[in-house]
């Protein structure tokens, strides 16, 4: 029997020393999820960011992200649903 400890080390009765639980993202069986990120840059210090993937049911997911940068560190970041959301929000922002 394997139980875990306050820390989230797991270890047996037998005295074995503790191993490190293993965190599942997914089901034995399912899909693996394949993220493919893209990034555009618009502007000087803006960044268009998207991630694409396929959902449980099959279709393709895709989410925008606009990024805007200050001193090399992201200072402001806003979501959007569609890729022209994310560049009339760039335009508008910049």
């Amino acid at each position: 029997m394997i139980i875990a400890d306050r820390w989230g080390l797991a270890s047996n009765y037998l005295g074995q020393p503790p191993q490190p639980r293993m965190a599942r993202i997914h089901q034995v069986g399912d899909r693996r999820l394949e993220v493919q990120p893209e990034f555009t840059q618009v502007a000087d210090d803006v960044i268009i960011g998207s991630s694409s993937w396929l959902g449980d049911d099959g279709r393709r997911r895709e989410r925008y992200q606009v990024l805007r940068l200050r001193d090399g560190k992201i200072v402001d970041m806003q979501g959007c649903a569609t890729r022209r959301q994310a560049e009339r929000f760039a335009q508008r922002h910049d």
